[in-house]
């Protein structure tokens, strides 16, 4: 996804911002399947974005959650099923879990992926995949601070993107997730190390930390940001990938404020905001 050139531009709802499809296409398929990755492509997504996991057998496969029961019709921790374990359960509408292989086969030469690495263990697998994909584009993001920075080491190369709620509500999001279907207990552990041990609130500290391992850009909440924040994002140097934005008047708000990328489950709404 290359740099706006705002340039002379009255209106960036206009201007070719990036549509990235949040797990795919999600809002018509079940997330981060084979099939969402193909509905985003087909809609003219830029990218797609997904999550790693490791799978007992310590290979990357493509899961939101560290329990399969969420996602697909088993149950457990995902790191306790190997990948043929994996690939056997529904992930929805006879869909499977597929390996981050599979999917970078599918957008190799096509779309740029988004890696949001689950944990930091799952860092020199990732390398190794990515490494069999000579044409993907590709970045990589994390809540998992750490990760980011193993990352840089272990591929120089990697363009990396921290990933901050930055001026939204930890409340907000922590409802979010409770509504989508996130068991309480998790979603309270998942904020203990987000906004207690992490400090990822606040767009400060995302903008120091993407200085110190020179990030391209940060991958930032869409709640309450705006030009304001943009522009400090700018200022800095760094791009801003914004997530994740269903609304398509939203959209353009964010796109007349200089988002340089939206993510979003419905690709095909807000690529209709570019035009």
């Amino acid at each position: 996804m290359t740099a706006i050139d705002r340039s002379g531009a009255e209106s960036l709802a206009t201007a070719r911002f990036a549509v990235a499809a949040h797990r795919g296409a999600s809002i018509e398929r079940p997330e981060n399947t084979l099939a969402a990755f193909a509905a985003a492509i087909a809609h003219g997504s830029d990218g797609i974005e997904l999550d790693v996991a490791l799978s007992a057998d310590g290979v990357p496969v493509v899961m939101h959650d560290d329990t399969v029961d969420r996602t697909t019709d088993g149950r457990g921790p995902v790191d306790g099923f190997t990948v043929a374990q994996l690939a056997a359960l529904d992930a929805g509408r006879g869909e499977r879990v597929p390996t981050l292989a599979e999917v970078l086969a599918l957008a190799e030469g096509r779309v740029e992926v988004n890696i949001e690495i689950k944990a930091p263990a799952a860092v020199p697998a990732v390398v190794e995949v990515v490494a069999g994909f000579p044409d993907l584009a590709w970045i990589v993001s994390s809540f998992q601070w750490p990760a980011l920075g193993e990352m840089r080491e272990r591929a120089p190369q990697a363009r990396l993107y921290p990933l901050t709620l930055g001026v939204g509500d930890p409340e907000v999001m922590r409802r979010h997730a409770v509504a989508a279907g996130h068991p309480a207990d998790r979603v309270e552990a998942w904020f203990a190390v987000l906004v207690e041990q992490l400090g990822k609130t606040g767009l400060e500290p995302a903008l120091a930390f993407a200085e110190r391992i020179g990030a391209e850009g940060l991958s930032i909440w869409e709640d309450g940001l705006g030009a304001p924040e943009i522009d400090r994002i700018h200022a800095a140097g760094l791009r801003a990938y914004v997530w994740t934005v269903n609304d398509v008047a939203r959209a353009r708000v964010l796109a007349d404020a200089g988002a340089d990328a939206i993510c979003t489950d419905d690709p095909a709404g807000v690529l209709s905001v570019r035009g």
